[in-house]
């Protein structure tokens, strides 16, 4: 209720502090930088040198 007192607002997205919505943008980025790397070592690199260069083929 403490919350709601302070932004006016029952919506957790509006209850969070800078540091926790900052953290979140955080692992979003995280999250895409991941998969575009993923993507990445798909189409750049064949099956091979994954073993060869000894990288984790997720």
């Amino acid at each position: 209720m403490t919350d709601y007192n302070n932004s006016g607002s029952l919506k957790k997205e509006n209850n969070l502090t800078d540091e926790q919505k900052h953290l979140i943008e955080l692992q979003k980025e995280n999250k895409d930088l991941r998969m575009e790397i993923d993507i990445l070592k798909q189409v750049a690199l064949p099956p091979v040198l994954f073993e060869f260069r000894g990288i984790e083929n997720r």
